[in-house]
């Protein structure tokens, strides 16, 4: 009996955009404060705290990808059915060389042994663009198994995405499998591949954090957000040839070139604000991270680009904390016969490397942040970004921006500027202040 299977990525659509929010005078933000929205506030300030009129409106972030604060302190990779598993390696082992084949990944390690026999025969009829291939006899449910771990550990074989269905023999045993492998994929592979190495051999001199934060950047300039007719956008294919795809085509793309350059760096799928989401988790000096391409990369149409935007920043080397207001992880991976696949994940509660902590930005109280703002103004700096611990805090800042605060704290630094305007997101519990 031959059984077609269906696409098991939903497509996602998160592209967010900004609410605009139209305001006469200086009035405390008294619009939706949810966990999803953003807000930037402009003003004048003509004599200091003399009061003119102001237009609010929102600029930083909304092309290209795109509740309330939960106050936890439990990781957001735990579970109620969550097990310790000693030795979890998130290293993605590759061969020596170019030769592809047999090569381990994080989702590997949870397979039965029969299971791994499979997952290797399958990378090795992928890596030889086979279309039809024998392996050792599976139940449905091993097959579900070994298929989401090839799909999750290995990108490069973007055509997994929808192109493996199966023979189900009469005593329930999988044991040949169809491969539909595009026409060009002798071609598009080793052109992808050549340009994976290009970048490990760009990151080479790098620290491993700079080496993440150039992929991350890479992936995020060269991307862009949608779908198309003919764009295979959930996988690398639809990201590196075409420039566009959706989350799950961004969360691969990060991991392939991240294979390539030997970081460790695996795919994770959950949900993100009510919606089916793939992002990654990476590891430096021992510490997993949190990476979310899609909500990282922020280009505007009104001509700001992402380096203008604190998201760009906040989504890369997130911590569980930050990631738990808008994210959770699908504990397993997802399927459509409503089965699941066992894995476990390391908790992410190391911010040493989160931006704004290696920066030295992120405040716990209103005053501490006034005191940087007010300590930068002499340098004539234009521009603060922050990174609050206290919803309550943040909040502080924000209904105190006012015309007069704004006046006072430039008359005590002794000095001048025309207007300003700022921007928070209650779900990285940022805050930007622009002073021109």
């Amino acid at each position: 009996m031959y059984q077609q299977n269906n696409n098991y990525h939903k497509k996602e659509n998160f592209q967010q955009k900004y609410a605009h929010h139209p305001y006469t005078g200086y009035s405390p933000n008294s619009a939706n404060q949810s966990g999803a929205e953003k807000h930037l506030k402009k003003g004048s300030i003509k004599e200091f705290w003399k009061t003119l009129a102001c237009v609010i409106i929102l600029i930083f972030c909304s092309q290209f990808i795109m509740e309330d604060e939960k106050s936890s302190e439990q990781s957001c990779i735990c579970s109620e059915n969550s097990q310790e598993v000693e030795n979890v390696s998130i290293m993605s082992t590759r061969v020596d060389g170019k030769d592809y084949s047999y090569a381990h990944g994080y989702y590997f390690q949870f397979l039965t042994s029969t299971e791994q026999i499979a997952y290797e025969e399958m990378i090795e009829a992928l890596e030889n663009y086979n279309t039809d291939a024998y392996v050792t006899p599976l139940t449905e449910s091993s097959w579900f198994n070994v298929r989401d771990a090839l799909r999750y550990d290995h990108p490069e074989y973007y055509w997994v995405n929808n192109g493996l269905s199966y023979y189900l023999d009469d005593d329930a045993q999988i044991r040949r499998i169809k491969i539909s492998v595009p026409e060009d994929a002798r071609y598009t592979l080793p052109q992808l591949r050549s340009y994976a190495e290009s970048v490990a051999a760009s990151v080479a001199g790098c620290n491993t954090y700079e080496a993440f934060f150039a992929i991350y950047t890479d992936v995020a300039n060269m991307a862009t957000y949608g779908t198309a007719e003919g764009v295979d956008d959930q996988t690398i294919s639809g990201i590196m040839t075409d420039h566009l795809g959706v989350c799950a085509g961004y969360a691969d793309t990060f991991k392939f070139l991240c294979d390539a350059a030997g970081l460790p760096c695996i795919i994770v799928v959950g949900i993100a604000n009510g919606e089916d989401h793939a992002w990654n988790m990476i590891m430096i000096d021992g510490s997993a991270y949190w990476v979310d391409v899609t909500w990282g990369d922020s280009k505007s149409e009104e001509g700001y680009y992402w380096y203008n935007c604190p998201e760009f920043y906040a989504y890369f080397c997130a911590d569980d904390a930050m990631l738990i207001r808008s994210h959770s992880i699908s504990y397993t991976m997802l399927r459509n016969d409503g089965d699941h696949f066992w894995a476990v994940y390391p908790s992410c509660t190391d911010t040493t490397y989160t931006w704004f902590s290696l920066h030295d930005l992120v405040f716990s109280s209103y005053d501490e942040a006034y005191s940087y703002i007010l300590g930068s103004l002499p340098q004539g700096s234009p521009e603060y970004w922050m990174r609050f611990t206290s919803q309550e805090e943040m909040d502080r800042m924000i209904n105190n921006i006012t015309p007069d605060f704004i006046g006072e704290l430039l008359q005590e630094a002794g000095v001048w500027y025309g207007e300003y305007q700022y921007y928070y997101n209650y779900n990285t519990m940022t805050f930007a202040l622009e002073l021109r």
